[in-house]
């Protein structure tokens, strides 16, 4: 970001996020955290939601894993649903007054590159989801910062 690469390892954080929203297919969906990045001069949050419940869940394909910025995720928008694998991400230019920067609708990719199931309870099933992204950000002056990104994070359904 911002011509800098960086790297956070987080501690298992599955289960942190907002329980309680919906799909486009009225199916109950969780928006898992999946990682932040803060410096003085950025603030950048992960996020994907996905179905919470196993029979749910399914595997994504190239049109379902879609991105968006959290200022177009319905559930603090309302302008549209959730799918199941969308990945949100919040970034603020912390430098400017206005530190609220938008995801350009053209020219953004999210791709799930696999799913492996970790474990199994008699209530959930904990999978660790890796995946990449590429976008370009656009801050309050309207200077493009492109954004690429690798991720892995667990989440955990409900059987």
């Amino acid at each position: 970001m911002n011509g800098q690469t960086y790297t956070e390892n987080l501690a298992d954080i599955s289960g942190t996020g907002y329980s309680g929203g919906t799909s486009c297919t009225n199916k109950p969906g969780f928006l898992q955290f999946s990682g932040m990045i803060e410096t003085s001069q950025l603030l950048f949050e992960a996020y994907l939601f996905h179905h919470e419940n196993d029979i749910d869940f399914g595997n994504p394909n190239s049109s379902a894993a879609r991105l968006m910025g959290i200022n177009n995720f319905s559930p603090f928008s309302g302008n549209s649903c959730s799918s199941n694998f969308d990945f949100v991400i919040d970034y603020n230019d912390k430098l400017l007054s206005n530190q609220a920067c938008f995801v350009e609708s053209t020219g953004k990719t999210h791709t799930i590159e696999s799913i492996k199931l970790l474990g199994t309870t008699s209530t959930e099933k904990v999978y660790a989801i890796t995946g990449s992204f590429s976008c370009t950000i656009r801050n309050s002056n309207n200077v493009a910062i492109p954004l690429t990104g690798k991720y892995r994070t667990t989440v955990r359904t409900l059987r």
